[in-house]
């Protein structure tokens, strides 16, 4: 079960990062609101948000920084899942290949009926506004509207 859980997390955070990678509005608002959650951890010395003030802080490193967390990700999703299954003997991990082949020709069709699209690029000089709501990905960040990024963490961190 804990394993699971953990799986659920890297998948966000790979999508959270892979929004990041585009850098548009959309992704502005998550890094945002992200260094806005990261900033009240007490490891942090600086606040992280101080590097979205200006864009001549935004370097090449940065995003190959990103650009790393986002790959390594699916390393550590592999690991994960490896640890998920290796208690089940024979477990099947691939669907009966009529699924996969539905699965596949329902996705194919979908992207050609409601393509993804970007945001507008993002300009860390202006407030961004109004952006496309992603709520698989983003789903915990309205709640930074209603509490505080402490309660946050302390509604979602694992108790023993």
């Amino acid at each position: 079960m804990v394993s699971g859980i953990g799986i659920a997390w890297v998948i966000v955070a790979a999508g959270i990062f892979g929004y990041w990678m585009v850098w548009d509005q959309r992704a502005q608002l998550i890094a945002t609101l992200s260094a806005h959650m990261l900033e009240n951890i007490p490891i942090f010395g600086i606040p992280l948000s101080l590097n979205f003030a200006r864009a001549e802080h935004l370097t090449d490193q940065f995003f190959y920084i990103i650009l790393f967390i986002h790959f390594s990700s699916i390393f550590f999703l592999f690991i994960l899942l490896l640890v998920h299954i290796v208690r089940v003997t024979r477990a099947v991990i691939n669907p009966p290949r009529v699924l996969a082949y539905a699965v596949m020709a329902a996705l194919f069709a979908v992207s050609f009926i409601r393509p993804a699209t970007s945001a507008p690029q993002a300009e860390l000089g202006r407030l961004v506004e109004a952006v496309p709501f992603d709520w698989f990905y983003m789903f915990i960040y309205p709640l930074l509207g209603y509490m505080s990024a402490h309660q946050l963490w302390g509604f979602w961190s694992p108790r023993p």
